[in-house]
Parts: structure tokens; sequence; C-alpha cells
């Protein structure tokens, strides 16, 4: 059934029908979407800005305050069974596998 709306007093006798809940309501009671500003809504169904929507932050430029100057690492690789390899921090209980292989690789 349809509801009588008494738009005298308004600005405009026009009615309108709100995009979202689609209910009847005096035109001056509908406002643009701040989103989509080709719909019109009621105050009941308007929405925030979408944060997607909106311009990128502004990046900062964060500088460290004293830097460390670019000093090139010296790298060695040491192969484990080799006489570099550090020894063990652990005393032997026999349960140990030998740090040294005994001859060549084979165990």
């Amino acid at each position: 059934m349809s509801e009588y709306i008494d738009t005298t007093g308004n600005n405009t006798l026009g009615i309108g029908i709100c995009a979202r809940c689609s209910q009847k309501f005096p035109l001056d009671e509908l406002e643009s979407d701040v989103n989509y500003p080709m719909l019109r809504v009621c105050k009941a169904d308007s929405d925030w800005y979408d944060p997607y929507r909106l311009p990128p932050r502004e990046t900062e430029d964060i500088v460290l305050e004293y830097p460390r100057p670019d000093v090139h690492l010296v790298t060695v690789s040491v192969a484990p069974g080799s006489p570099a390899w550090p020894p063990s921090q652990f005393e032997d209980d026999g349960l140990q596998a030998p740090q040294q292989p005994p001859t060549g690789n084979v165990p």
C-alpha cells in the first residue's frame, strides 16, 4: 500500500526513492552519497568515505642519525673435519662422532 508523504512547506514538492533502502522520501531529505555521488540516499543509509578511494598517505623520510660506513665482510669457508674447523666445546664422552675422519671421506 502506498504511503502519502506531505511535501508542503519544503523547497521542492518532489518525492524520491532512496537508492539503498528503496523507501520514499521528500527530495530535500535525500543527499548524494560520498562514495558514489550519483546515488541519492537517506541520512540513515549514507556512508563514510571509503579509505581505498582516498589518496595514499605521504611517505616519511626516515634517515639514521649515525649510519655505519659500508665495510666489506671477509668470509672464510671452512669444511667440517678440516684442521681449520674449531674443536668441540664439550668433553668427549665416547658417544660423539670423531672430529676428523680417519682417512678421506669414507667412514
